[in-house]
C-alpha cells in the first residue's frame, strides 16, 4: 500500500519476491463498502509505472500477463 516496504527491503537486503496484482482499486476495501453502504468512495486510483517504481529501487521488473509469462519469470 505504499512504497515503504521497498525501501526496507532493499535496505536490508531480503531476499524476497514481490508479485503484484494492479486492479486499480482496493478491491477488498470497495467490496466491503458496496456491502455495508451499498456505493463506495476512495478505492479507485490509477496505478503509478511499475517498471519505473521497481528499477528507482534497484529491483527486477519482470512483467507477467499470464501464466505462461509467470512460469518464465
Amino acid at each position: 500500500m505504499s512504497v515503504a516496504e521497498l525501501e526496507t527491503i532493499r535496505r536490508l537486503k531480503l531476499p524476497i519476491k514481490i508479485i503484484m496484482v494492479a486492479d486499480n482499486s482496493y478491491g477488498l476495501i470497495k467490496q466491503r463498502q458496496y456491502e455495508a453502504f451499498g456505493d463506495r468512495v476512495g478505492v479507485d486510483f490509477t496505478n503509478p509505472d511499475f517498471k519505473h517504481l521497481a528499477r528507482a529501487f534497484g529491483f527486477n521488473y519482470v512483467p507477467v500477463r499470464s501464466e505462461k509469462d509467470l512460469k518464465k519469470a
